[in-house]
């Protein structure tokens, strides 16, 4: 389980980054969010990152604890289905029936 400790917002999301993906390169997938509280909306950025360099590894990073805030947020940008874990039409999940391309 990897536990960000800090809000993340601009001055701060790069580093957010880098101590994330290094959580995902050792093989990480539960990411527990409850300490981003006060966090802008550069975290989105962060969390879609994250996201997108687990799914390069072929895995769905499950984040918990999510604060409401950031559930906002994804919400405003459209990509409240990250926080779920991208369950509905994800890049990485198996094809269905119907695939359009």
């Amino acid at each position: 389980m990897y536990r960000p400790t800090a809000p993340i917002q601009m001055h701060n999301a790069k580093l957010a980054l880098v101590d994330g993906a290094h959580a995902i390169a050792a093989g990480e997938q539960e990411f527990s969010l409850a300490e981003l509280k006060g966090s802008d909306s550069s975290a989105i950025a962060v969390l879609l990152d994250w996201q997108r360099q687990a799914q390069k590894k072929n895995q769905n990073l499950n984040f918990t604890d999510i604060p409401g805030t950031l559930l906002s947020f994804a919400a405003v940008y459209g990509v409240d289905t990250v926080l779920n874990g991208f369950t509905s039409a994800s890049v990485a999940a198996p094809p269905h029936n119907h695939h359009h391309h």
